[in-house]
C-alpha cells in the first residue's frame, strides 16, 4: 500500500486541511520505480517523517483511500496549467513553479503522476467497489422412477 507524505503549506493553507476537507484531491509526484496504478490502496500522512510531539496537535494519518484516476505526465507538459494548480493545492500558476523549482536544475522532462484518491477518507480502508456477484448454474440429470425407453427423456433440472 503506497504511502503518501504532505508537509507544505500553500497559500490556501496547510495540504491536510485541504485534503481533509476535500479542496485537494490529487497530488503530483515524481514517478516511482513501482507507479502508483488505478486502484491501488493509498495511505496519506501528513509530515509522516516528523516526531508526532513535534506536531503540536497536528494529524499523522490524513486518512486511507484508493487511486481512481493515474495520469503520467513530464514536468513540461503541465507546469503553466493553472487548472492542475488549482487542484493540487496552489492559488496560483507561479507558486505550483516556486514549488518544483527548488531542485536545480529543473528537469522539464522528468516524468510525474498525478494521482487522484477517492473522497471522503477514512481512517480505515473504505470499502472498494462492489464486485458483481457471479452466479453459477447447476445442470442435474435426475434419474427417472421409471427406466427411460430413450436416454434423451432424461429431465434437466436448473438449480
Amino acid at each position: 500500500m503506497p504511502a503518501l507524505s504532505f508537509s507544505v503549506t500553500t497559500q490556501r493553507g496547510p495540504l491536510h486541511e485541504l485534503i481533509l476537507d476535500g479542496r485537494k484531491r490529487q497530488t503530483i509526484r515524481k514517478e516511482r520505480r513501482t507507479p502508483i496504478k488505478v486502484g491501488d490502496a493509498l495511505t496519506l500522512y501528513w509530515k509522516q517523517r516528523t516526531k508526532k510531539a513535534d506536531k503540536e496537535g497536528e494529524p499523522h494519518l490524513i486518512g486511507k483511500t484508493y487511486a481512481v484516476e493515474v495520469q503520467r505526465l513530464r514536468l513540461k507538459d503541465f507546469i503553466r496549467s493553472g487548472q492542475v494548480a488549482q487542484a493540487d493545492g496552489f492559488v496560483t500558476v507561479a507558486e505550483m513553479e516556486r514549488f518544483f523549482s527548488r531542485e536545480k536544475p529543473v528537469d522539464f522532462d522528468q516524468w510525474y503522476q498525478i494521482i487522484k484518491w477517492r473522497y471522503p477518507l477514512g481512517e480505515e480502508l473504505p470499502e472498494p467497489e462492489t464486485p458483481v456477484e457471479v452466479v453459477e448454474e447447476t445442470v442435474v440429470e435426475t434419474a427417472p422412477e421409471k427406466p427411460a425407453k430413450n436416454p434423451d427423456d432424461a429431465e434437466v433440472v436448473v438449480v
